[in-house]
């Protein structure tokens, strides 16, 4: 079993990784898959940097557990504690028979990770060439706002 102190050592790993997303401009999620009392893999949000919508955090920790420990990957996998993913223990569907996630404790370290995603959240998306965001500050009447109106509607 493991205790709060770890918990929160095993999840401030995992905000070390969300702040090296957050240096690259992508969604500060970072993610820690635990074996054995021990970090096995860890990962961050990579989906600006690789322009790959499916390479979020979690997925690029399973890519790199399914890399190390080749077809023991699934025994590893079904035994990890999940630092950073919302899975709880109860099955897929209701009165399966079929146990599907992993045991997590939410929670822990929560004001630490909403501040991080305020710092993403509150910054602009370098990738988003024209957001909502930009044409705000704009203004409606702004020149490059009419101009960009002109150019949409013809």
């Amino acid at each position: 079993m493991v205790d709060v102190d770890e918990h929160e050592n095993f999840m401030r790993e995992a905000l070390l990784e969300g702040e090296r997303a957050l240096a690259r401009a992508e969604v500060p999620v970072g993610c820690v898959f635990v074996y054995k009392g021990e970090i096995i893999a860890r990962a961050s949000n990579r989906v600006n940097e690789l322009f790959n919508a499916t390479m979020h955090a979690e997925i690029v920790a399973i890519e790199s557990i399914a890399a190390t420990y080749g077809d023991r990957a699934n025994e590893v996998l079904a035994e990890c504690t999940l630092s950073v993913l919302n899975l709880h223990e109860r099955s897929a569907l209701p009165n399966s028979k079929v146990h599907r996630g992993f045991p997590c404790v939410s929670g822990v370290l929560k004001e630490e990770a909403i501040t991080l995603l305020k710092k993403f959240y509150t910054s602009e998306n370098p990738r988003v060439e024209d957001s909502k965001k930009k044409r705000k500050k704009r203004g409606p009447g702004s020149e490059e706002t009419e101009l960009r109106a002109a150019v949409e509607k013809a």
